[in-house]
């Protein structure tokens, strides 16, 4: 499996239709939780819960137009539009899609419409990135990746998610990525696919 690309197709018709579709399941399925929770804890429920805060790479914007990907990063965007999780991006990225195509710079637009995070890079993240490099867990062509799990390592990110199982979704990877960060008195990231994140198609299980 490949991480999806930035020469990506227009939206079509159906594909737009799912999009919608998938805005409906989330809100709905948000609603339902909401209505569940207050039931049992009472209206300050929500006041009290913390959201969990997801750190995305730049292969979940690119997702949201790759067939291979779409329906699961697709997925995860109507989450972060119906407030089920709270997104995190990066100087990183910004860069990233500064020469992407419009429909990639269209999602990042949205999602810092949404009041996302935005981690800048310090020179704890340098650091930290550049000790991935050391223990040559990643080679000098994939700094970057490194630069984004170190950004959100020391943003204590509830979540990393990534299309990107050859340096950075894979499980060798996460356990030297993670014995670097305890070593630096850093919690352990936990980093998954928009697959196994998204709450779209769990109204189906």
């Amino acid at each position: 499996m490949n991480s999806p690309a930035f020469v990506l197709p227009a939206i079509s018709s159906q594909r737009a239709g799912d999009m919608g579709k998938w805005v409906t399941t989330g809100r709905r399925r948000a609603r339902r939780e909401l209505e569940i929770r207050e039931a049992v804890y009472g209206s300050e429920y929500n006041r009290r819960m913390k959201i969990q805060r997801i750190y995305i790479d730049t292969s979940v914007i690119g997702g949201c137009f790759d067939s291979e990907f779409a329906e699961w990063s697709n997925g995860l965007i109507a989450d972060f539009r119906n407030g089920i999780f709270q997104a995190l991006l990066s100087e990183v990225i910004a860069a990233e899609v500064g020469d992407a195509p419009e429909n990639v710079q269209r999602i990042y637009a949205e999602l810092m419409s949404l009041n996302a995070e935005v981690l800048t890079v310090d020179e704890s993240a340098l650091g930290l990135a550049e000790e991935y490099q050391k223990r040559g867990i990643l080679t000098p062509n994939f700094y970057d990746d490194g630069l984004h799990i170190a950004l959100a390592t020391i943003a204590e990110a509830d979540l990393m998610v990534s299309w990107n199982f050859k340096h950075i979704v894979r499980f060798d990877k996460i356990r030297m990525f993670n014995a670097v960060n305890i070593e630096f008195g850093y919690k352990p990231l936990q980093i998954f696919s928009p697959r196994e994140v998204t709450t779209y198609g769990q109204e189906e299980n």
